[in-house]
């Protein structure tokens, strides 16, 4: 499942990355701390940083915002 979801990746960064030009921005939602964590934090966290790291290889500029409203 895993092993798909990489090969996807892949394909979508082939195939888009030379349409895109300038910069390139990944975002997380805002974590707010009034509760305990969820996997759901850490989830989108991973992804937003694998996304990130990927379209690095493309030696393309990128800016990787993650927050927490306190």
């Amino acid at each position: 499942m895993l092993g798909h979801k990489l090969k996807l990746l892949k394909i979508f960064f082939r195939t888009y990355s030379r349409k895109l030009a300038g910069n390139f921005y990944v975002t997380t939602p805002i974590f707010y701390v009034n509760g305990a964590p969820q996997i759901g934090h850490l989830y989108t966290a991973v992804i937003a940083d694998a996304i990130a790291l990927q379209y690095n290889t493309l030696l393309r500029p990128y800016h990787f915002t993650l927050s927490n409203y306190c």
